[in-house]
């Protein structure tokens, strides 16, 4: 996915000059930004890695494997922005092979958190979802909280914890949890810094 679309087309389009394509999740002081996730707009690598992953073309021209199409649900809020970049997003996937299903549901729903909102973000209901969410602090772990899983999953948003888990995205990587655990006590500055990264570059690699 990450090469399969034209992020800089997106922000030259509807983010105007002067704003560059985001290849990290942690930014802030220069000593936390990775230098090693940087992905290239490059399709033909992109058709390259589904086939030898095994995703191949049906007749419908939607890439399966197993039985499974890789039919997507993206949902975002009644944005007009957002909207026009769902657009490019789609276009960009269909021409490898994915089918794109666009949804777009009124922000007073989408961000609500009543537990028994099933159109909002903490439900997470899709396969895809867009919103904007950045780091408020140049050491942002309270921003990493919403990848961290915690012990057997507590922090993912569940219906046992009223969707309320600060990892609404349900990703589980062991290594980063250690990474995470080790940063909520360390002291040292410098191996805070890398315990960032690896937390970053985690996320941008494995998610």
């Amino acid at each position: 996915i990450y090469h399969g679309v034209n992020r800089q087309q997106i922000v030259d389009a509807f983010y105007g000059a002067g704003n560059e394509v985001a290849t990290n999740i942690v930014y802030g002081d220069e000593p936390v930004i990775s230098t090693s996730t940087a992905y290239e707009y490059d399709p033909e690598l992109a058709v390259q890695i589904l086939e030898e992953a095994g995703w191949m073309l049906n007749d419908s021209g939607v890439r399966e494997k197993d039985g499974v199409q890789l039919d997507v649900i993206y949902a975002t809020s009644g944005n007009a922005v957002r909207q026009k970049i769902q657009s490019v997003v789609k276009a960009n996937l269909e021409e490898i092979g994915f089918r794109i299903q666009l949804e777009q549901i009124d922000s007073g729903l989408y961000f609500d958190a009543s537990e028994g909102n099933e159109e909002n973000i903490y439900h997470f209901y899709w396969d895809f979802n867009q919103f904007q969410s950045v780091a408020n602090n140049p050491r942002p772990l309270s921003f990493l909280n919403g990848w961290y899983a915690g012990p057997d999953g507590s922090n993912i948003a569940q219906a046992s914890n009223g969707w309320n888990g600060g990892n609404i995205q349900r990703w589980r990587n062991e290594e980063f949890d250690a990474a995470y655990e080790a940063a909520m006590t360390e002291t040292d500055a410098d191996t805070l810094t890398g315990l960032f990264v690896t937390m970053n570059d985690l996320v941008m690699h494995d998610y």
